[in-house]
């Protein structure tokens, strides 16, 4: 099965960091959304969405990304980042995935190193994430998605 992931990263880059793990272990093609804005995902069976949150949301970059590139029957799957992982950030994609009729097979979420807003007077927030604990858990989490 040929996977996909469209990410976009760039305040700390943590996003990056976890989706080049897993690319590093696993047969992937990763699509910076930053770096390559002429991209065709057409010829994948699964396409993972991997973003930074901001303002508890995927970045918007992500968002236009799913729904250009989210066909019926693909296999979909989410990776976010954040300062603190509390919720369900992937629900929007989520319910873009149900009305298009494509599975999702699951999302990974971890706290990320977070200095936006009010944490940069404190030099930020989560400063050793992600972590090889959290780069683990994000191999773990692709592993079990069985491609």
């Amino acid at each position: 099965m040929r996977t996909a992931i469209i990410f976009e990263s760039y305040h700390h880059h943590n996003t990056e960091k976890i989706v080049k793990a897993i690319a590093a272990a696993f047969p992937v093609t990763l699509i910076n959304i930053r770096e390559q804005t002429d991209y065709n995902v057409k010829d994948f069976d699964c396409i993972g969405y991997a973003s930074g949150i901001a303002y508890n949301k995927y970045y918007e970059g992500v968002v236009k990304a799913a729904e250009k590139t989210m066909e019926e029957g693909k296999k979909v799957f989410f990776i976010h980042t954040c300062g603190k992982n509390d919720r369900d950030f992937a629900a929007k994609l989520k319910d873009l995935a149900q009305q298009r009729g494509c599975p999702v097979l699951g999302t990974f979420g971890c706290n990320a190193w977070d200095s936006y807003g009010p944490f940069k007077l404190i030099g930020g927030i989560n400063k050793t994430h992600p972590d090889e604990k959290d780069i683990q858990g994000s191999l773990d989490f692709y592993r079990k998605l069985n491609l």
